[in-house]
């Protein structure tokens, strides 16, 4: 099942003295963006992709629907990315779920007065993906795991909701340095 999301734009040129034709864009799950007219296609990195790709996953087991048997089945097969990035997106999602109890022990006691179950799903999936690649995977700088997770917050939640991460990614860091 694809889901595309079409959106039209006008691109200017540099001087601002004259406006191209409108352009059609689609946008599949954030991994690639096509014209409608000439099938040029931009790809983000793997890395961001295997984030994206976990943050979608975590999201729908917090949610209940589903499994990681399931995603794993049914999921991950049907994703538009490379093999390398579902199963490093796989492996992430599971080795975040085991330790899901005492990351989200740390995100109660970062987030003062904010209630886990208060947050908006997505926020606290990419909290909790940001969390473990910044307490337990030593091969990731913790700065581009709190860069990375702002970035797809913007992409994915509010205006307000990358203010919020960065907040308590950054104290997440601080935490961890002492």
């Amino acid at each position: 099942m694809r889901f595309w999301k079409h959106f039209r734009c006008w691109i200017k040129s540099n001087d601002d003295s004259h406006q191209l034709p409108a352009v059609n864009f689609q946008f599949w799950l954030g991994y690639e963006l096509r014209t409608e007219n000439s099938g040029l296609v931009f790809k983000m990195g793997l890395k961001r992709r295997t984030r994206e790709l976990a943050l979608q996953m975590l999201f729908q087991m917090d949610m209940g629907t589903v499994q990681l048997k399931d995603l794993e089945e049914n999921f991950l097969p049907l994703a538009s990315a490379p093999e390398a990035a579902k199963v490093m997106a796989l492996r992430m999602v599971r080795k975040t779920w085991d330790k899901l109890a005492d990351i989200d022990k740390h995100l109660r006691n970062l987030a003062e007065n904010w209630d886990l179950t208060r947050m908006a799903a997505v926020d606290r999936n990419i909290l909790r993906l940001a969390t473990y690649e910044i307490i337990y995977d030593s091969e990731i700088p913790k700065s581009v795991a709190i860069n990375e997770a702002i970035e797809i917050v913007k992409r994915y939640s509010t205006d307000e909701s990358s203010k919020f991460v960065n907040g308590i990614l950054d104290k997440l860091e601080k935490q961890t340095q002492s």
